[in-house]
């Protein structure tokens, strides 16, 4: 009886502090991703124009695109409920 009884005595869901999480998720999902398609414009500029960059520019570009994209997966695993799981472990 008293399965039968939880079912309905579950905790209420703040829906509106859930909606907000995953709408800050999702913000900082975007600032990743434009981060990161500023970082890939700013190389591809560098290498089609008169600039001259070494390599310490390119590892750094490098790691910082590699921050990026490894904060997209997080956000995006932390958005839809870890659905995603094998990407983190690629970035």
């Amino acid at each position: 009886m008293f399965r039968f009884l939880r079912r309905f005595l579950k905790e209420e869901i703040d829906e509106p502090a859930r909606l907000r999480l995953k709408f800050q998720h999702f913000r900082r999902l975007l600032e990743n991703n434009t981060l990161a398609l500023e970082i890939m414009a700013d190389m591809e500029e560098k290498l089609s124009g008169d600039f001259l960059f070494d390599r310490v520019y390119l590892q750094t570009q490098a790691e910082r695109l590699g921050d990026s994209v490894s904060q997209i997966v997080a956000e995006l695993n932390l958005l839809t409920d870890n659905r995603y799981p094998e990407l983190q472990s690629i970035c």
